[in-house]
């Protein structure tokens, strides 16, 4: 429930944005993120959610961004896409999975950081 939640508030944020998706600007390398990208002036729950969106395996980010970000139904949003409505659910599916998994170990890396910070600071 939890990743489906985040992709909502991207979904909404993106729609209601001034940028739009799919975005046409990429970060390019660590540490380059220019001023003038839409990364920073996204709240930091979102930007989390569109940097593992924009690293999914084509298919499932097709389907995840249509779903997030388009209105319509399923059925009118495969069709779109091209695809039988199986697919897209399947996709979907495995889109969200990536999703909850990333958070996931994103929410464990920040919490072993935070203990690492703690314990340096108590030596």
């Amino acid at each position: 429930q939890y990743a489906k939640s985040m992709l909502t508030d991207w979904g909404r944020w993106s729609r209601a944005s001034s940028h739009g998706y799919p975005r046409q600007w990429a970060v390019a390398g660590c540490g380059s993120v220019r001023a003038s990208d839409p990364l920073l002036s996204m709240p930091t729950h979102i930007a989390l959610v569109d940097v593992i969106v924009r690293q999914m395996n084509v298919e499932p980010r097709k389907v995840v961004i249509a779903h997030y970000t388009l209105t319509g139904t399923g059925r009118e949003k495969a069709m779109r896409l091209g695809m039988p409505k199986t697919t897209y659910f399947r996709w979907l599916d495995a889109g969200i999975w990536h999703v909850h998994i990333e958070l996931d170990y994103s929410e464990r890396c920040d919490a072993l950081e935070c203990m690492g910070q703690k314990m340096l600071q108590t030596c």
